[in-house]
């Protein structure tokens, strides 16, 4: 008896979710974004045009979706960013017409037709991106690193002068 008592919550706790989706679905209608919470995932709605919505990319734990009139990361409307020019880069990178931009829309570059990721060393995430003037660690420049020459090494980055590695 006592094992029927303990089960019967686990069961109807593990039917509440549900375990293998993650990232964006349309159900009737109605976009819904699936994420991980407890023993399984749940979903909460989003606020897209079901009609024109399309999954962009999903990479690891990120989801980007949009449609006619926003872009969207993980559910959450990336405010300002244009639908029609959204390109994902890699990593938490992304761009626009307007902007470079990094995890959740913080703008880093003004340069977009020149933003782009810098290839990661084998094994390792992409953690910087640049376009014709600075290079980014997140949306913070680095200070004094060289964008023409900034590369990955085997353990890290570096640029042309040798001084400065990341």
């Amino acid at each position: 008896m006592k094992a029927l008592l303990i089960l019967l919550p686990l069961g109807f706790l593990l039917s509440s979710c549900d375990i293998n989706r993650n990232g964006y679905t349309i159900e009737d209608g109605e976009v819904l974004y699936w994420y991980p919470s407890g023993p399984g995932n749940v979903s909460r709605p989003v606020p897209a045009e079901a009609a024109t919505f399309v999954i962009v990319e999903s990479v690891d734990e990120n989801h980007f979706g949009k449609d006619k009139d926003q872009v969207f990361m993980n559910g959450q409307v990336l405010h300002g960013v244009d639908p029609a020019t959204f390109e994902y880069l890699g990593g938490l990178y992304f761009r626009d017409k307007n902007h470079g931009y990094y995890h959740y829309g913080a703008k880093c570059s003004d340069d977009p037709a020149n933003f782009a990721v810098v290839p990661a060393p084998p094994g390792q995430l992409i953690r910087f991106a640049k376009d014709s003037r600075h290079v980014y660690s997140g949306a913070r420049i680095l200070e004094n690193a060289d964008p023409a020459t900034f590369e990955p090494m085997v353990n890290g980055w570096k640029d042309k002068s040798g001084e400065h590695v990341w």
